[in-house]
């Protein structure tokens, strides 16, 4: 039997040696590195250290990152991103789960960061997140058109109608690419609230969008 394929990486804060393969993410976006799991820091902000770290990465880990860019919004990164949890004790839930193989909503709780009431609430508000019938959404009419319906079409997003959770107001935008920085954050800077990507097809977005505000 192979033996398992190994990366080994020393740490440019703390200098100590991990094996990058068995590490956890981190939640940067677009483009996450691994924690090191002694200082819980990324290589996201040393751009030197970070193109190196994947110019030598095995084909493996490269695969494994496209994977996780282009799946659904996980939990950690919804929490993160509604501002229920910061990136720091998402750091601490994620070394959680690699020491004790506990899902990320158990490893949560039992560093008492947050409750199963709140865990069991975005588990289902994930479920909306990730998968959306765009027939019955509701769009928030007047979002669209304080950003602009050329822009929205132009952006391949559509903001839904926003909803309350844990005393935060909490807008889900449906995105063609999830990953635009960008846009996420001129939508949240307009909406004034905390912007939750979804992702949906470009087809989709300007179907809802052209029946609803019809071009001129």
């Amino acid at each position: 039997m192979d033996s398992p394929e190994e990366y080994i990486r020393n740490c440019p804060r703390c200098l100590c040696e991990y094996d990058a393969m068995q590490a956890a993410w981190c939640a940067c976006d677009p483009h996450p590195s691994k924690l090191c799991p002694f200082c819980l820091s990324c290589l996201c902000e040393t751009s030197g250290e970070c193109e190196m770290f994947w110019a030598e990465a095995p084909a493996s880990l490269l695969e494994e990152v496209e994977r996780l860019k282009n799946c659904h919004m996980l939990l950690g990164d919804l929490m993160r991103q509604a501002g229920v949890i910061t990136g720091e004790q998402m750091a601490s839930g994620l070394e959680r789960q690699k020491e004790t193989g506990l899902r990320f909503g158990e490893a949560m709780v039992s560093l008492k960061i947050l409750s199963k009431e709140t865990i069991d609430e975005f588990l289902r508000l994930q479920e909306r997140v990730s998968t959306f019938d765009l027939s019955r959404v509701f769009v928030d009419l007047q979002l669209v058109q304080q950003l602009g319906v050329d822009f929205c079409r132009g952006k391949g997003i559509l903001p839904l109608q926003r909803e309350s959770f844990q005393g935060r107001t909490l807008l889900t935008l449906v995105m063609v690419d999830p990953a635009d920085l960008a846009t996420l954050e001129r939508v949240q800077q307009t909406a004034d609230c905390h912007v939750l990507p979804g992702r949906a097809t470009q087809q989709d977005i300007l179907a809802v969008l052209n029946a609803q505000i019809p071009s001129n």
